[in-house]
């Protein structure tokens, strides 16, 4: 049998059992094929990092509108800008011990990139910036590591696995690979902060345990949405071309039952037709 072992990312999440059901029901639908709940693992973290449960959302689905488009095309003239600026804000917030003022940084980044001036993409970058803090500094990134290793050693001895990783779920799932040497059939990295260098340095590996990692993985595939902020610097074969990963470039649709578009949404990544192909590929293989 296959397993998929899921590990969430930034902000506050439903209680364990419910995520996990939405992520099993969210995959089941764009696969086209029927998951068990036997064969879906999640790697909770959200209450490490101090965060209280909050109410499932599964929201809807709207395509981008004219507007949208336009700016997603307008987004790729000033991306090196906007990435410069993520990158230089990160890079001095992970090497300092006071805690950063998530508001101050947004409120600066917001004059080289638009897209904040969003009310929920400033609140995600807000949570992208506290928790990349906080998982890195403030004394949990082992204990998070270890919710990700038990789901592993939960799957069966023989099994094909696939290792899910959304958001800063993506560099802790590559944290484990890497200092675990832990084997996968399947890496899966869904809106992944890894292209920006600050987090890769802070993340400690050195370059060449990052390019042995075809060994430990049999294949990567990254799904990102151009315009959502926590993988603005979204290409990661370009940073990463020895680690082989195959970069696909998607549209996440996802709607908050409040309104809101939220481009980096994890059930907005895991209901995508890109995700369910790749999903039925590798669990048909």
């Amino acid at each position: 049998m296959t397993h998929i072992v899921l590990v969430h990312g930034i902000r506050s999440k439903p209680v364990s059992d419910v995520l996990r059901e939405s992520c099993r029901f969210f995959l089941s639908r764009s696969s086209c094929i029927e998951l068990s709940s036997a064969q879906v693992h999640l790697a909770y973290w959200a209450d490490l990092a101090g965060y209280q449960p909050r109410a499932d959302d599964r929201g809807s689905f709207k395509p981008y509108s004219f507007r949208e488009r336009m700016t997603l095309g307008g987004l790729g003239i000033a991306k090196g800008v906007a990435i410069e600026a993520v990158e230089r804000h990160l890079s001095a917030l992970l090497n300092r011990s006071p805690a950063p003022d998530s508001g101050e940084v947004v409120q600066r980044l917001t004059e080289s990139l638009k897209l904040l001036e969003g009310r929920l993409a400033a609140e995600v970058m807000r949570s992208f910036i506290h928790d990349v803090y906080v998982y890195f500094l403030g004394g949990i990134r082992e204990a998070v590591k270890d919710r990700v290793r038990e789901q592993l050693d939960r799957v069966p001895t023989g099994s094909r696995v696939a290792l899910v990783g959304h958001s800063l779920g993506s560099v802790v799932a590559l944290d484990v690979l890497l200092s675990d040497r832990w084997k996968v059939d399947w890496l899966l990295t869904l809106g992944s902060p890894l292209g920006f260098n600050a987090v890769r340095a802070k993340m400690g590996f050195r370059p060449d345990e990052w390019d042995s990692l075809p060994r430990s993985v049999s294949r990567w595939d990254n799904l990102y949405d151009p315009i959502d902020i926590v993988s603005l610097d979204s290409e990661l074969a370009t940073d990463l071309p020895a680690a082989a990963p195959n970069d696909h470039g998607i549209r996440n649709e996802f709607v908050t039952s409040e309104g809101d578009r939220n481009h980096h949404s994890l059930y907005g990544f895991l209901a995508h037709s890109e995700t369910g192909a790749l999903t039925a590929g590798f669990l048909q293989d």
